[in-house]
């Protein structure tokens, strides 16, 4: 439903019919629903002998978002797999595969992980060749998800903390740096503590999502009369659908969905 509202406006000032974008998520929700079907069928045994496949398979669809004429460019980051009937953000697979493969790593290596600082430093090498390939897109969010998740499951996979102080204080001051190295990261952190000192620049969507929540105050001002997704909020159906939620059902609208999930 929040879909649809959200994202009547934009599809027809592409020329689209104003329930395109729902049709869409139609389709995505009945694929998701058969994928979900098929994954649930198959046996964790089976998943774990195809790890290595898993584990390839992501730094080829990292490479494919490098290949003219499948990969696509949005907003200056090239992160886009192009399948005919939409875009596919190919880090959202990479983040369940390399999931799939590090966990079967870790049960296979459980007894001497705590121990080997061999078998404890080739999961973060692939990680960081992961990260590598992800910030050349660039895409820093995703970079430093997949190290905390690598470091998270690391840690409860048995490795002590005493081995992974070292490479998490070594990833963090790599990291730190490639954020200074591009001014535009650096406002986005700054803006994020207060988005009004630049409230028409690099604080710009924080600002109208803020406007948009403040507008639905506790019950919404009705759905479908969100005045923000007027293209005042930049992504209003995509990153910022939950701003729209706010505006158009209020705080106790959020609350349901927040309770649901």
């Amino acid at each position: 439903v929040m879909v649809a509202s959200s994202s009547m406006p934009f599809a027809m000032s592409q020329g689209e019919g104003p329930f395109y974008y729902l049709y869409k998520h139609l389709v995505f929700l009945a694929g998701g629903i058969v994928l979900a079907a098929a994954l649930m069928r198959t046996e964790l045994k089976q998943v774990e002998r195809y790890s290595q496949v898993l584990l390839l398979l992501c730094f080829v669809l990292l490479l494919a978002v490098f290949v003219p004429g499948i990969g696509r460019t949005i907003n200056g980051a090239r992160r886009w797999l192009n399948i005919g009937v939409s875009n596919f953000q190919v880090v959202e697979a990479v983040k369940i595969l390399f999931i799939l493969w590090l966990a079967s790593y870790l049960v296979r290596f459980r007894d001497v992980i705590g121990n080997s600082m061999k078998a404890l430093f080739k999961p973060l090498l692939v990680a960081g060749a992961l990260v590598g390939f992800l910030l050349l897109q660039p895409d820093f969010g995703s970079s430093a998800l997949l190290l905390a998740i690598t470091a998270g499951m690391v840690w409860l996979g048995g490795a002590r903390i005493r081995n992974l102080a070292l490479p998490t204080l070594a990833g963090l001051g790599l990291m730190s740096f490639i954020v200074m190295l591009e001014p535009y990261r650096v406002r986005r952190l700054t803006s994020f503590s207060n988005p009004w000192a630049d409230a028409l620049d690099s604080g710009y969507q924080l600002v109208q999502a803020l406007i948009a929540i403040g507008r639905g105050d506790l019950t919404g001002v009705g759905l479908g009369g969100s005045i923000l997704k007027l293209d005042y909020l930049p992504e209003a159906h995509t990153d910022f659908i939950f701003a729209v939620t706010a505006e158009e059902l209020g705080f106790v609208g959020v609350c349901v969905i927040i309770g649901l999930y």
